[in-house]
């Protein structure tokens, strides 16, 4: 999007000119925003619907509800359709106390599904090739509680922190020889 040019005319208005112009920007301005408000709830709302229906999809098709997923559902990724389930599943904690809670993102981190934002840190400061790591890990309900989708899940998204980890060991033992 390109960047608009300064509006030349303004130094020319007076006073009230001035305020009546700020006055009418802050009209549309909050307009735009509880639009996009409201369309974040409505899309989380929609989001928990959808969990809903997954969940039910998941009991009817034990064993196989990955595949029917992708069958029938190719384009919502696994993850996305696991994430839903629990926005359903945990829609009570999730909407409890929350009024002002309205995008989806918002709902993953409140859940545990997705890290917290990071916030900026030295870390990043360091000289290039050495990286700060944040990891959230969050298990509710014992491992043998968990469904295979939750478990393949898990698996997928700790494959790269297993791989890591083992690069690191070996590369330890390099060192200290």
């Amino acid at each position: 999007m390109a960047k608009p040019a300064p509006d030349r005319s303004l130094s020319t208005l007076g006073a009230d000119e001035l305020i009546a112009r700020i006055e009418q920007k802050l009209v549309t301005f909050h307009q735009a925003r509880d639009l996009a408000l409201s369309a974040g709830r409505h899309t989380l709302d929609r989001a928990i619907d959808l969990g809903e229906l997954f969940e039910e999809a998941a009991q009817r098709y034990p064993g196989n509800y990955e595949e029917w997923l992708e069958n029938h559902f190719p384009t919502v990724s696994k993850t996305t359709a696991w994430r839903w389930r629990q926005l359903f599943a945990d829609r009570d904690r999730l909407l409890d106390g929350e009024p002002d809670l309205h995008r989806i993102k918002d709902a993953y981190v409140k859940l545990g599904l997705l890290p917290p934002p990071a916030e900026p840190d030295a870390a990043r400061d360091r000289e290039p090739g050495l990286y700060s790591f944040r990891l959230v890990v969050s298990a509710e309900k014992p491992i043998d509680t968990w469904s295979p989708l939750d478990l393949r899940e898990f698996l997928d998204h700790t494959a790269k922190i297993a791989e890591l980890r083992e690069q690191a060991e070996a590369r330890l033992k390099e060192i200290a020889a």
